[in-house]
């Protein structure tokens, strides 16, 4: 499965989300305006929201971010940032544990084997920032993940900038390498 994350140029005030599955636009998602702390409702596309994405407050603020990630009335998980370049996601299928890669790659592993493969493009014009997903349609769910990617957006995305490049993670040696080939099976 392929999704796309495009976020909408001229985005200063409300960050504001297209989410593409298999090309599709399925999901919108956007800010809210005016709130304490950073929340993104994810809505369909009869603007009923399906999920939320909120950053947990913190006091003192750790370096580190915490998001609750929620979809319907019942489904939660919550975003641990173990390092700079590590992240973890608890689901129903197991421990998800999404590892930076040299680069704007992350990638996605589910009881440490590979399911997914995010890449981040590397240029952003007034503060639209672009991610693709491949993931396994049948290993984790899709809103997930998407909720993630929103999330890791929320937290490090430069906003108010015409122009800006991601090198990504030049310096660092990553905590588990993905597999360059890899590509989903469904």
């Amino acid at each position: 499965m392929k999704i796309e994350i495009n976020q909408k140029k001229f985005a200063f005030i409300q960050d504001k989300y297209e989410i593409l599955v298999d090309e599709k636009l399925t999901y919108k998602a956007k800010s809210d305006l005016f709130t304490f702390g950073s929340r993104i409702g994810i809505f369909n596309l009869n603007e009923k929201e399906i999920g939320t994405v909120e950053k947990e407050f913190e006091f003192p603020a750790e370096p580190y971010p915490k998001y609750t990630l929620s979809f319907g009335t019942y489904s939660s998980s919550r975003m641990l940032t173990i390092s700079n370049n590590h992240y973890r996601l608890f689901a129903t299928q197991g421990a998800i544990d999404i590892y930076g890669q040299k680069g704007r790659k992350l990638g996605i592993f589910l009881n440490d084997v590979q399911v997914g493969l995010i890449d981040k493009s590397k240029k952003a014009i007034f503060g639209g920032d672009n991610y693709t997903i491949k993931i396994e349609s049948s290993a984790i769910e899709k809103e997930l993940i998407i909720a993630f990617v929103l999330a890791f957006d929320d937290f490090f995305h430069s906003k108010g900038t015409m122009l800006s490049y991601d090198f990504g993670n030049i310096f660092i040696d990553p905590v588990k390498e993905i597999d360059p080939a890899w590509e989903p099976k469904n």
